[in-house]
């Protein structure tokens, strides 16, 4: 018994560390995949911090761009050259999310805080203001899943 203890003491500390460098998702599904090429096709070499996931309902891609590595008037260019001449059409401004569609794909670019100035982060359709970094999220509608251009389409 005294050499269990030992052993059992262990396992019980060594299951309470927390971990806090979790990772975030990577899903290579072909769907994913497509939508990781569009990102980069369209935001270059500026993608951060890039996650993945599949599920039942949807594909979703999700990126983070520093706000130092892409201003407003460089999004703009983008927005007006890139994103609308690889057939994505502006939808919407939802907060601060600015929606693209492409059929009932979903790209979703939102700026930083530190770059629009509000006072309380904003939203989107999909994701979320982060305060100094741009926030990008493409979904692909699988089953229903009810975002703004999966409702537009139909």
């Amino acid at each position: 018994m005294v050499k269990i203890l030992p052993f059992f003491l262990i396992i019980l500390l060594v299951a309470c560390v927390k971990d806090n460098n979790i990772g975030r998702g990577q899903s290579n599904d072909p769907i994913n995949e497509e939508l990781k090429h569009e990102a980069k096709e369209i935001f270059k070499n500026k993608l951060e911090n890039e996650g993945s996931y599949k599920s039942y309902s949807s594909s979703d891609v999700f990126y983070e761009i520093s706000s130092n590595n892409l201003s407003m008037q460089q999004f703009n260019i983008i927005k007006n050259n890139l994103i609308e001449d690889r057939g994505w059409v502006f939808l919407k401004k939802k907060d601060q999310a600015n929606i693209f569609c492409q059929g009932t794909r979903q790209l979703e670019v939102i700026p930083p805080q530190e770059l629009v100035g509000n006072k309380i982060l904003g939203g989107g359709d999909i994701g979320k203001q982060i305060e100094n970094k741009w926030n990008i999220i493409l979904s692909h509608t699988i089953n229903g899943t009810l975002n703004r251009c999966y409702l537009q389409s139909k």
